[in-house]
This record gives structure tokens, C-alpha cells and sequence, in this order.
């Protein structure tokens, strides 16, 4: 049976799990480690996936191979990057480190992505990409707050909230996880992403956490007495639903530079408002 003593490494610091002896976005396979899943000693099998069953038996997770490792001299067969060990339900201090796990080969699963929730390897703009698809991808100028409607871009059909296309890929791992642009994210867009994981299950809601809490420089803007008063005033104008109103609202009492929607009547209905707030369109 293929059982291999395991440990693990990477780094999940939103979770408490920091690994002095990994730099951070250092795997193999180049993803962001909260995206990452095992380490197997073969570069041979790189970016395949596995079902990873941890000790004392029960469901099976699915997970790429995202580094290599662990060292031979170690005695083991397999490394859990924070981010999968996680999703198990394990913390740094009772993760069970040279305990015995079961790796087997398996097929991509559709619709998951890696062990975060989101797809490992996401293509570029088409080639036809028409400019607001481009203006996605170059961004807001560098440093200006963009918050993100990211109801518009997430599948809901997607348990653990998975970017719905590459631009998506692009605005988080391009924008926002440089540091390039800090991003606001309204507590209700928070809400609304979090439905779909908890209808799946644990598992699920530990990846769509995963990622919204990943990225330092992205904050979540709660809905206060101000908040509140600013989104009756933009609906009373504009008739735009209450959570739209909401996440308008946020952006504007949180002094954003851009808002990002994949709502393409939004631009018209609040451009009378004079709210100050760029609006990039989120190509549908």
C-alpha cells in the first residue's frame, strides 16, 4: 500500500504556520503557497495530482504535487504544505509529523483547483482580449486601492471560491499579492463568498478562508452606522439591490480610488452620484 511517513512545510501565516526553513513562493511548480499541496521526492511527477489520505484513515483529499522534497536523509516519502494541512483540519501543533500517509495517483478533479481552491496554472489573456479585458490585466495605477466586487468574480458553483478566469488569477496574484494595489473588500461580498463553502462542507470554508484571508494588503470593510446611511442614499438615487448598494457604499467611505465590478450597469447608475471612484469593468 502506498503509505509514506510525512511532515510538512510552506507557510500559512494567517493560520500560524511559518517554516524557517522554506522561502516563501519558493515550490517548484511556482504557485503561491497558499495554493500549494504535497512535496514528492520525484520531479518526474511535478504538477500531477494524488488523493492524500491522512492518518487513521476517513475521506481522502485531492492534491497536486506542487514541490519536491522531502530529503532523502529525513526517512520520509511526502511533505503536506501548510495550506493542504489546513484544509485537514491540522494546526503546527498537532499536526502528526512521521505518522504514516496514504498518496495515491489520481486525475485533475473538475471544478477544484489546488488545495486553496483556486486552479494552479491559469493562461494568460486571450489573444483577442478586447481593452477592458487588457485594462483588467495592466491594472489601476500602481499603489491606488481597488475594492473588489468579488461576487462578480467567483463561480458559484465553485465550493471553495475559485476565480472564475484568468483575470481574476491575475488581479489577486498580480495586483494585489505584490503589494502593488491594497485592495477593500466589503464584509458583504465576504458573506456572499462564503455560502457556496459552507453548503459543501468544513473542508470547503477552510479553503475560501484560505484565501480571504491570505493577502495581506487586502482589508475588509465592515458595514457600520456610515456605511449603512451612505448605501441608503446611493439606492434611494440609483435603485441598485442593497448589497450592491453596500459594497458601493464601502468603497466610497473607505476612501477607494477604483472600484472593480463585473456589473456592467453599475457605471451608469452611479455616475451622477459624483462618488469619485474609478470603474474598471471585470471582463464577464
Amino acid at each position: 500500500m502506498p503509505y509514506y511517513k510525512g511532515s510538512w512545510y510552506s507557510q500559512a501565516p494567517a493560520f500560524g504556520w511559518f517554516d524557517k526553513e522554506d522561502r516563501p513562493g519558493s515550490n517548484a511548480l511556482g504557485v503561491p503557497d497558499w495554493q500549494q499541496g504535497i512535496a514528492l521526492p520525484s520531479r518526474g511527477t511535478l504538477g500531477q495530482w494524488y488523493n492524500v489520505t491522512p492518518p487513521g484513515g476517513g475521506l481522502p483529499f485531492p492534491m497536486q504535487q506542487t514541490d519536491i522534497g522531502p530529503a532523502k536523509w529525513t526517512g520520509r516519502g511526502v511533505d503536506i504544505s501548510a495550506a493542504a494541512a489546513h484544509q485537514m483540519g491540522y494546526t503546527p501543533k498537532n499536526f502528526p509529523t512521521d505518522a504514516a500517509w496514504k498518496v495515491e495517483p489520481r486525475d485533475e478533479p473538475r471544478g477544484l483547483g489546488s488545495p486553496a481552491g483556486r486552479p494552479v496554472q491559469a493562461g494568460d489573456l486571450p489573444d483577442n482580449a478586447d481593452e477592458t479585458q487588457t485594462a483588467v490585466a495592466s491594472g489601476p495605477p500602481q499603489g491606488q486601492k481597488m475594492p473588489a466586487s468579488l461576487m462578480d468574480m467567483f463561480e458559484p458553483r465553485n465550493a471553495g471560491g475559485e476565480p472564475a478566469s484568468s483575470d481574476a488569477e491575475e488581479l489577486f496574484d498580480g495586483l494585489v499579492a505584490t503589494g502593488r494595489n491594497p485592495a477593500l473588500l466589503s464584509a458583504v461580498t465576504v458573506s456572499a463568498i462564503l455560502v457556496a463553502p459552507f453548503r459543501a462542507g468544513p473542508a470547503a470554508v477552510a479553503i475560501a478562508e484560505g484565501f480571504l484571508r491570505h493577502f495581506a494588503d487586502m482589508q475588509i470593510v465592515s458595514v457600520d452606522f456610515e456605511v449603512a446611511r451612505e448605501a441608503a442614499r446611493i439606492r434611494a438615487s440609483t435603485n441598485l439591490a442593497m448589497p450592491d448598494a453596500l459594497i458601493v457604499a464601502s468603497a466610497r467611505i473607505a476612501g477607494a480610488d477604483v472600484l472593480i465590478t463585473g456589473d456592467r450597469s453599475w457605471r451608469t447608475r452611479i455616475d451622477d452620484l459624483a462618488l469619485g471612484l474609478g470603474i474598471l469593468e471585470f471582463p464577464s
